[in-house]
């Protein structure tokens, strides 16, 4: 994995994505069995299993994105780099009627509501905006909505985000482990009071 930025701008992101295609290392076995999971989850807690539409936050090139449109009828992914969208839409543009994928912040989002919001190793870029963060989940979840979030769990007790993240908005309603490069994660659900 290319080195992150220590800063989360939208520009040291965008220098990341410069660095090279998939900085992060997500064409792995491991990263799809990952992806995989999320989608599991979505799928045992929606109508029908699927959500009608799945909003991935930070999607970078596409690749969680593109395992997760399969629990939702449109499945839209953003991102602050642009070079990350670019590579995503060339990946994908055979989707194009299922999956879309946006250079946007979270917090600037304008659109309709979500089904389902995919918060995977993001929280952090928006830990000194909370406030405002949480008022852009309120804004785009509808009621009822789920929001799917994960960390490495290895050798913690409890994720410092699902605390902040339950509350008067959100409960959870799962949560499952797994394995992914040698590491165990833990993947939140919640769901919009």
């Amino acid at each position: 994995m290319g080195n992150l930025p220590k800063n989360h701008s939208p520009e040291a992101m965008e220098e990341f994505f410069q660095s090279g295609p998939d900085p992060f290392k997500y064409q792995t076995d491991d990263h799809v069995a990952r992806a995989e999971q999320y989608t599991a989850l979505v799928s045992r807690h929606t109508k029908f299993g699927l959500a009608r539409r799945l909003l991935d936050v930070g999607c970078g090139e596409g690749y969680l994105t593109h395992v997760l449109s399969d629990a939702a009828e449109h499945t839209v992914g953003i991102d602050v780099s642009q070079t990350a969208i670019a590579r995503a839409k060339v990946a994908y543009s055979d989707l194009d009627e299922m999956l879309e994928f946006r250079q946007v912040d979270f917090l600037q989002l304008r659109t309709r509501k979500f089904d389902c919001l995919v918060l995977t190793a993001v929280l952090p870029y928006f830990d000194s905006r909370w406030d405002q963060f949480m008022v852009t989940v309120d804004r785009l979840l509808k009621k009822g909505g789920l929001v799917v979030t994960s960390f490495v769990s290895e050798g913690c007790v409890t994720d410092p985000w699902i605390s902040r993240l339950e509350g008067d908005l959100l409960e959870r309603v799962d949560t499952v482990e797994f394995t992914c490069n040698g590491l165990k994660h833990r993947a939140h659900l919640l769901r919009k009071k």
